[in-house]
């Protein structure tokens, strides 16, 4: 019995410590990516994964290439909960989709800024709500389950009207069949699904209510010899106009931010 106490105890405290770099033999390197198409595409296995998957797939071919680390050679799809949960607690994790906030600042190591996204209210029937007091007025809003997005809503004051959803095309869905009356979501997100005939009615769009980077992070414990590795590679990617090609095949502008 005291040695099963012992166990638990020594059990207890291990994982209660932060995690600590590991020695690079002993890591396999892996991107991961949640679905936010057009950026991640939500089917696999379509034959255009998103805008982010390409990056990242192009980024590990040139890490292999060079024998720089031990990859997964495809990014890994997630739902964004697990994917979170993930870069929180294991070593050698990469991400590219990552909006900076105080909470967050010390759960990840922040590499640099790679693009920008902007959110705002979606609707189909009724006119947009173009600001946060204008959609007080709403009833039912749709908004990814766990993201920031979720948050921000609830701490304007909107536990009670928001429908939470896993995917954009369920947020899609939920309008489509008047069972909320406005979607809070990027706004490539939306003009995306409606190019590929996820909508019964064109989306009505409002004024932006946020704009904010997203970062490219490593999960805590991952050397920086190897941050400092995949920084470099997607520097490059920016400097010999991959990025730039991505970007046109899927009709979008995502700015580098300086």
């Amino acid at each position: 019995m005291v040695r099963f106490i012992l166990v638990v105890l020594v059990l207890a405290y291990v994982t209660s410590q932060p995690i600590k770099a590991v020695a690079d033999d002993d890591l396999r390197y892996e991107f991961l990516l949640s679905p936010i198409p057009p950026l991640v595409m939500s089917a696999r296995t379509s034959e255009q994964k998103g805008l982010l998957w390409d990056v990242a797939k192009r980024l590990l071919e040139q890490l292999a290439a060079t024998g720089n680390c031990i990859c997964k050679d495809v990014p890994t799809v997630l739902p964004w909960t697990r994917a979170v949960n993930v870069m929180t607690y294991q070593p050698g994790k990469f991400m590219l989709q990552m909006a900076r906030t105080p909470e967050r600042e010390n759960l990840y190591d922040w590499i640099m800024p790679v693009s920008e996204i902007t959110f705002a209210f979606v609707t189909q029937k009724i006119d947009p709500p173009n600001t946060i007091d204008e959609a007080r007025d709403l009833k039912r809003i749709a908004v990814y389950r766990g993201s920031r997005l979720e948050k921000f809503l609830r701490s304007k004051g909107f536990d009670r009207t928001l429908t939470l959803t896993n995917n954009s095309s369920a947020s899609a869905r939920l309008l489509n069949h008047d069972r909320v009356d406005a979607w809070y979501a990027s706004v490539n997100e939306a003009l995306w699904l409606y190019k590929n005939n996820e909508w019964t009615l064109p989306p009505k769009v409002g004024d932006p209510i946020l704009t904010f980077p997203v970062w490219l992070i490593a999960s805590k414990g991952t050397p920086k010899d190897k941050q400092d590795r995949v920084k470099s590679v997607l520097q490059g990617m920016f400097k010999d106009g991959s990025i730039q090609n991505f970007q046109a095949t899927y009709g979008l502008d995502i700015k580098r931010m300086n």
